[in-house]
């Protein structure tokens, strides 16, 4: 067994896992007034990877944040149709737990059926028997 491979193989699973749990933080932070820690400060000054995630999310934290200080807003044609297919897709959901609890009704009301008339030819018999 080399020692050094497995050296190295452990090191590397160790800090992948620091990686993941760097990015699992970045969001917090990035595009926050929140300070960055001191050991995030540092992964990032010495991980290529996840100083690349960390502009991207900074890139994303800007476009945000001059979206909200745009003063477009979406034409009403657009909101109408947006609220229609909303209602649409509530409406056939409704629909289909709607036919489901039908079904299941139906089913229910037949199993009543026959169990009911197993028992009443069941007592007609007893009744003749005796």
């Amino acid at each position: 067994m080399n020692l050094d491979r497995i050296g190295a193989a452990a090191a590397s699973r160790t800090y992948q896992l620091r990686c993941k749990g760097v990015r699992m933080l970045l969001p917090e932070y990035i595009g926050s007034s929140a300070p960055l820690p001191e050991s995030i400060a540092t992964h990032l000054s010495s991980c290529l990877v996840c100083r690349v995630e960390a502009d991207r999310l900074r890139q994303v934290a800007e476009l945000l944040a001059d979206g909200r200080q745009s003063s477009w807003t979406p034409p009403s044609t657009l909101v109408d149709a947006v609220m229609a297919r909303l209602d649409e897709k509530v409406e056939s959901r409704f629909m289909g737990r709607l036919v489901v609890a039908g079904a299941v009704a139906l089913g229910l009301g037949v199993v009543v059926a026959v169990v009911a008339t197993k028992r009443s030819s069941a007592v007609s018999t007893a009744q003749f028997d005796s």
